[in-house]
Formats: structure tokens, sequence, C-alpha cells
């Protein structure tokens, strides 16, 4: 049977070969780590554009026992996911300002006159450089939308509004932008979590097989720390947690009978042989 070599720039979900080496089962971690990390939660739902508005109603500060009747007030919670969904379209618009960014940095630099090779190799050094930093600062800003986002999505607390498709799609989208925008910087601080509350959105979520991969890719990421400290309990548990993820990963996207699944069951049993070094 022919072994198909699995890649991680699974964008567009195919498995191809990565020069040799493999992110999950190499002994460290590789420099293009971060095409890994960014390429997380292509979109599948979408969220209407349209401006809503609600009544304005609040309740008297005097009275912060009754607060949790004001989130449960209907208008309330529907204020709620109004400033969630212009938070969460803040922080798409912030991305795309990076981008923007990023091009007309390019423009410019392109229009410059260059009389020799050297000025042109040090002018795409710093393009690059420039480029590289233009889009972490619109990542930043964009996580920062994101994190007000999720948490104006928790404090709606009405049970109609709360299990109301627009409010899951909502959720479910702003999750996978702060998934991206952790991996994209390099941080996968929060992440698990967030995929767990992802699956307690929908039932259909834990048949999906991207958010298997993300975990795959944190607890792989958690295992290489736990190797450089020396701890080896946490490094068997994370390599556990890698192998069950991705293997789980491999099922949904490729099934058990493929060439896929059979290869990466195979590469796990040699990885649950190795131990710390």
């Amino acid at each position: 049977m022919r072994r198909i070599a699995i890649s991680l720039i699974l964008l567009s979900g195919s498995l191809q070969a990565q020069n040799g080496h493999n992110f999950f089962f190499s002994k460290e971690a590789k420099e293009d780590e971060k095409q890994v990390l960014e390429a997380t939660f292509p979109e599948s739902s979408s969220v209407s554009e349209e401006e809503a508005t609600w009544p304005e109603s609040d309740i008297s500060p005097d009275f912060p026992e009754l607060q949790i009747f004001d989130r449960l007030d209907p208008e309330k919670s529907m204020e709620g996911v109004k400033k969630a969904r212009l938070l969460y379209l803040e922080s798409v618009k912030a991305i795309k300002e990076g981008e923007h960014e990023a091009k007309a940095l390019e423009e410019k630099i392109n229009a410059l006159p260059v009389q020799h090779e050297w000025q042109r190799r040090e002018r795409e050094q710093s393009l690059a450089r420039q480029q590289s930093l233009a889009r972490l600062r619109a990542r930043r800003k964009a996580i920062g939308f994101t994190v007000k986002a999720l948490e104006a999505l928790d404090k709606v607390k009405n049970p109609g509004i709360m299990a109301s498709s627009f409010y899951k799609d909502l959720k479910a989208k702003t999750i996978r932008q702060y998934v991206r925008l952790q991996l994209s910087t390099g941080n996968i601080s929060g992440v698990i979590e967030m995929i767990h509350a992802y699956f307690e959105l929908k039932e259909s979520h834990k048949q999906e097989s991207e958010p298997y991969r993300v975990l795959a890719i944190v607890y792989r990421k958690l295992e290489l720390m736990a190797q450089q400290m020396k701890a080896e309990k946490e490094f068997n548990e994370y390599k556990r947690l890698k192998n069950e993820n991705l293997l789980k990963f491999t099922e949904m996207a490729y099934g058990k009978d493929s060439n896929e699944y059979d290869y990466i069951r195979d590469q796990i049993r040699r990885d649950i042989m190795e131990r710390l070094p």
C-alpha cells in the first residue's frame, strides 16, 4: 500500500508531502510551523451584514441583585448579540486593513528604481519585514475585537436567543476567528477551551474534521514544550491527546478505510513507542 505523507497546509483539505518532514512526528518544531498554524478553520457559515436596531433599556445600578432578570430580558440579550456582531465585523475589518496596508507597502517599494541586484534583495527583505509587522499589528487588533465579541456573547442569558441559529452561528464564527488569529500569531492560549465551546454549540460541530486538527496542532506544541522542559508525564499525556485528535481528524476528513487513515495510524503506533529523550 502506497504511503501518503501528510501535510498540515490543509486549507484546501489535501494531504501532501512536505519535504520529507512531518509536523506531528518530528523531533523538534519546524521553521515552516507558521504555515501550519495559519491554515485553520476555513469559513463555513455567514453572518448578516445588515444593521439591526433594538430598544435600549437598563436596570438601576441601585439593585445589582436584579441584574440576572435584566440579562434574561430578551431585549437586553439582543443588544448583546448586536454588540458582539459589530465587534466581530470590526475584527474582520482590522484584518482586511492589515492586508491593504501590506499591499500598499508592496506597491510603494516596487515603484522605487533598482540599479543593482543587492538593492533588489535588500528591498525584498525590507518589504517582507514591514508586511509581517503590518499583518501582526492587524491580527493583534483583531484579536482584541474578537475577545470583546466573545465576552459580549457570554453575557447573553436569554434561553430563547441562545438557542437561536443566529446566536449559535455568530458565536461559532467568532470562535473560529479567535482560533485562527491566535494560532496565526503563534499563541495557543485559550484555543483548547474555545474548541470545546465550539463542540457544545451544535452537535454537528463534533462531526467536523477541522476542530480535531486544531486540537492536534495545539497538543503537538504542548508536547514540544514538555519535551524541552523534560516533563515526562506531561510529555506523554500531550502526545496521547495529540495522537487521539490527529487520528480523529483523519477519520472525519478521509474515513477509516482510506490510505490516509492507515498511514496516520501506523505513524501513531511508532510515535507511542518513543519516550522523552
